[in-house]
């Protein structure tokens, strides 16, 4: 079976809004799982800079880039 992941949040809706009430449920409650946590990386750089297994990562670029923000977030959601 072909899974075609949205990559838009219009996509993104219309795949919720076709969902059986099942997988509604088990969608739920992986969001439910994911909204618990106090801080989430946003998506791009940030997030693989998150999830990467590395003993170590540069990661850099202009003022904004969340450098500081994924510091702080590993530090209270992952170590």
């Amino acid at each position: 079976m072909k899974l075609d992941i949205p990559t838009s949040l219009d996509e993104l809706e219309a795949f919720i809004r076709a969902a059986t009430p099942e997988q509604r449920a088990k969608l739920a409650a992986i969001a439910d799982d994911k909204l618990k946590l106090p801080w989430a990386p946003q998506p791009g750089p940030q997030t693989v800079a998150f999830y990467t297994e590395a003993d170590e990562t540069l990661f850099g670029g202009a003022a904004g880039g969340g450098k500081t923000d994924l510091v702080i977030g590993l530090a209270t959601t992952a170590h």
